[in-house]
């Protein structure tokens, strides 16, 4: 029984380590960002800056997130879709 207990926690560290481990969330120039996203946030948001542009990476995925100058937050997907708009 404690044998087992001790492979079951055992397998549990490693699905953790992975999983944390895949998460890649790095900041990258505005003018990395698809041309979709660039496109939205000049349309929808004019007069508005990009301060901080992300690229998140994860098994299959990949998104965007931009924190404009006004403390809002929006997130892409990997075509520059918008998905999420966070306002502050």
């Amino acid at each position: 029984m404690m044998k087992q207990i001790k492979n079951i926690l055992m397998i549990a560290l490693v699905c953790v380590v992975l999983v944390t481990s895949c998460d890649d969330e790095k900041a990258i120039p505005v003018e990395q960002l698809p041309a979709a996203a660039q496109s939205f946030v000049a349309k929808t948001y004019p007069g508005c800056s990009i301060v901080v542009a992300k690229k998140d990476t994860e098994w299959f995925t990949t998104k965007y997130k931009v924190h404009l100058n006004t403390g809002m937050e929006i997130e892409f997907d990997s075509d520059g879709l918008p998905m999420d708009v966070d306002i502050d």
